[in-house]
Order: structure tokens, then C-alpha cells, then sequence
């Protein structure tokens, strides 16, 4: 396939970037040769609701080992919400940086299959799922087994519906890109690269454990020493400092915040006098707002997020790049931008207008909520994003 004037994306959050990764980048390379390889790399919270086990400038240095040319921030705005705007903000940002070609990883990657869950189940049948009080993704795949049966177990797997979203937000926002789905095999065992997953690296993280066979040498050794050195995000600090914020919440306050509906602000309001996490979701949870959902709104909550600023990103999309690391190819894609590129943080913020700041703000709250959950007290300063400066690297050194 001909690199001349090809770009290819990949929308990521490598927590943390494993041999499963390397090996996706490893066939993007065999299908694209030396074409610009960009990645829109989620920050110091994943899409699931919870702190990176890295921060973004040393996940996006391990993409830059794999193989990336440039790794820019996925903005919270698009990153702490739900698959179809988190799929509708990567592709919006890769689409600006002119790239041609989104890859991504799908449990079934039949393009065909992919289109019909991307245009969704028969209307009819899906109010009349949601009239039996199931939550929307059950309801989804209700409707469709109800109508098309064959692609209602799609949605049983994350990646699937990323893709899904991806391509709805390719017709919307970007109809000139290709999607590309390659295979994603999952399982938590580490029997070869098709047995390793995100969950499974991190759950022998928890354990105080990095797993050699399943981590690249480069992040092995970054872990490794993370762990030694108290920087991993401890989930005991996290709880404390939701618990925290929870009790300092006021009804008036909760009312402009996230994305709450159906009266879950009530919920939430009534649950903060919780002992534990464990106790607030067993207060909040119902069919309609499954774990992950509460999670990505409790950090919603935590970083202060309006929802009016959240339904401002939506309608314009993404105002900034901001480029976490790029080699010498990923530097000259960044000279052919439109959007302000905040390479040199402190003084382009400036220039920015304060709506779009307001959103920027976001992102320095979280890398300063996450640098609190460190176990090292010497690793918890704020500030980071105004003194942090890209991550480079020639070619050769990759």
C-alpha cells in the first residue's frame, strides 16, 4: 500500500502499552510502510473513569518507542464520556492533523458487520426495549436481536462498539477518512500475544507485580521503577479524595455539573455521606447507569466539569492540539494545522479565547488530581502541564 500521501491514525489510551499494541503498530506498519503514524492519546484518566497507571508524557514516549510519530492529548471533554463522544473527539482531532486512514482494533473486524451495528437497531424495536426499564445498552442489543440477531453479540465487546461509534463520527464529521478494523484478540492470560490485555497488565500491577511477557522492555523498565518508586496512582488515595469531594457537593452544584439526568443528581446528593466507594455506587447504581458510567461521572464531578462546557465541545469539536511527543515526521505534521498547537503550553494558553480555556482546564485539573493519588509524596507537585515539555525522538532511536 502506497505511504505518499498517506496518514494513518490510531485512537489509544495505553494503560499501559503492552506487546498487544506493539504488535498492532508492527501491522500498520507492514500495511502503510513509512507513512506518519498519529495517535490521539487519552490523559491522566482513561475512558472507564479512573486515573492512567502512567501520566500521558510517559505513555506517549512508550508510542513513540513503538513506532508512533506524533502522540497529541484527547481532550477530557472527549475522554471522560461515552464511547460515541470519545469516538467523535479522536476522530475529529486525527481528522485536523490530516490523517486518511483510522485503524483500529475490533473483535470482529468485518467492515460489513461494523456498518450495520453503526447504523443502529430498528427504532421501534428499541423504544419498546427501553419501555421495559432496560438500560440503553441493553435495550440496543435487545432491539437488535429482536431484528437482526446476527450483530446483536457485537455489542457485548467494547471495541466493537468503539469502531461502531468511530465510523458514525467518520459520516458525520470526517467523511473523507477510511476506517480500518483489524482484529482484537482479548483474554487475561498471558499464553502469547493474543492473551494479553489492558485489565490483565493492571491487575498484576495492583498486585505489586509487572508482568515481563506482556510489556515491551521500555515499559517494562517504567513500570518497574514506577512501582519502586511510589508513582503508580494508588486506588486508596483516589477513594479518599472522591470521598472528599463527594461530602463538599451542594445540589446547586451538582445541578450545572456532568452529564446527569433522570434525576441521578438526587441520588448522588443523598449518597455522599458514603464510607467507601464501594458503599456510594451500591447507593447510586441502577440498570440505567451501569459502574463505568458513574465512574466517568464521578470524575466529571471531581474535575468541576459543566455540562454546558461539555455540550459546548461537542457542537465545535477540538480547539487545541495538544502534542504530548513526536519524532522529526510527527513535528512537520504539526506545522500544517489550523487548530492553536499548545507546544509551548504557558504562553499559547494565553492566546486562547476563555471558553475554550474553561476546557483546557479541565485537563490541568486531572493531571493534578492524578499526581495526588501517587504514593511518593515527591510526585504529587501540581503544575506539571505548564513546565512538561513534549517528548522527542529521532527516527534511528525508535
Amino acid at each position: 500500500m502506497s505511504s505518499a500521501t498517506e496518514v494513518v491514525g490510531i485512537i489509544a489510551e495505553y494503560n499501559p502499552l503492552h506487546q498487544g499494541h506493539v504488535a498492532q503498530i508492527n501491522a500498520v506498519r507492514k500495511a502503510f510502510g513509512e507513512a506518519p503514524l498519529v495517535i490521539a492519546l487519552t490523559g491522566s484518566f482513561v475512558q472507564r473513569g479512573e486515573p492512567a497507571v502512567a501520566d500521558p508524557w510517559t505513555r506517549a514516549h512508550w508510542a513513540l518507542r513503538a513506532g508512533a510519530d506524533l502522540v497529541v492529548e484527547l481532550p477530557a471533554v472527549f475522554a471522560l464520556r461515552s464511547a460515541e463522544h470519545f469516538a467523535a473527539g479522536g476522530v475529529r482531532m486525527l481528522h485536523a492533523l490530516g490523517v486518511t486512514t483510522l485503524v483500529c482494533g475490533a473483535e470482529n473486524p468485518d467492515l460489513t458487520a461494523l456498518k450495520k451495528l453503526a447504523g443502529g437497531p430498528n427504532p421501534t424495536a428499541l423504544q419498546t426495549a427501553l419501555a421495559r426499564g432496560l438500560s440503553y445498552p441493553a435495550a440496543m442489543e435487545a432491539a437488535f436481536a429482536a431484528t437482526d440477531p446476527d450483530i446483536a453479540p457485537l455489542l457485548r465487546t467494547p471495541n466493537n462498539i468503539l469502531a461502531a461509534g468511530y465510523l458514525r463520527a467518520i459520516e458525520r464529521y470526517a467523511p473523507s477518512l477510511r476506517l480500518l478494523p483489524l482484529l482484537r484478540e482479548r483474554s487475561d492470560n498471558a499464553a502469547g500475544i493474543a492473551g494479553i490485555s489492558g485489565s490483565a497488565v493492571r491487575a498484576q500491577l495492583r498486585e505489586g507485580l509487572v508482568p515481563r511477557d506482556m510489556l515491551p522492555a521500555y515499559t517494562y523498565d517504567d513500570l518497574t521503577e514506577a512501582l519502586r518508586a511510589g508513582v503508580l496512582p494508588q486506588p486508596e488515595r483516589y477513594e479518599l479524595l472522591s470521598l472528599h469531594a463527594l461530602r463538599l457537593l451542594t445540589p446547586a452544584t451538582l445541578a450545572n455539573l456532568g452529564e446527569f439526568s433522570e434525576g441521578l443528581e438526587d441520588r448522588w446528593y443523598a449518597a455522599r455521606g458514603a464510607a467507601t466507594l464501594a458503599e456510594f455506587w451500591a447507593d447510586v447504581k441502577t440498570k440505567r447507569y451501569p459502574q463505568t458510567r458513574l465512574s466517568r461521572l464521578l470524575v466529571q464531578v471531581l474535575l468541576g466539569m459543566r455540562r454546558q462546557d461539555l455540550n459546548d465541545a461537542a457542537k465545535t469539536g477540538p480547539a487545541w492540539i495538544y502534542p504530548l511527543a513526536f519524532t522529526a515526521r510527527g513535528a512537520a505534521l504539526l506545522r500544517n494545522v489550523t487548530l492553536p498547537v499548545l507546544d509551548r503550553y504557558g504562553k499559547m494558553r494565553k492566546t486562547l479565547p476563555p471558553q475554550v480555556v474553561n476546557r483546557l482546564a479541565y485537563d490541568e485539573r486531572a493531571t493534578d488530581l492524578a499526581a495526588l493519588c501517587c504514593a511518593n509524596p515527591e510526585y504529587r507537585a501540581g503544575g506539571a502541564r505548564f513546565y512538561r515539555r513534549p517528548v522527542t525522538m529521532n527516527e534511528e532511536a525508535q
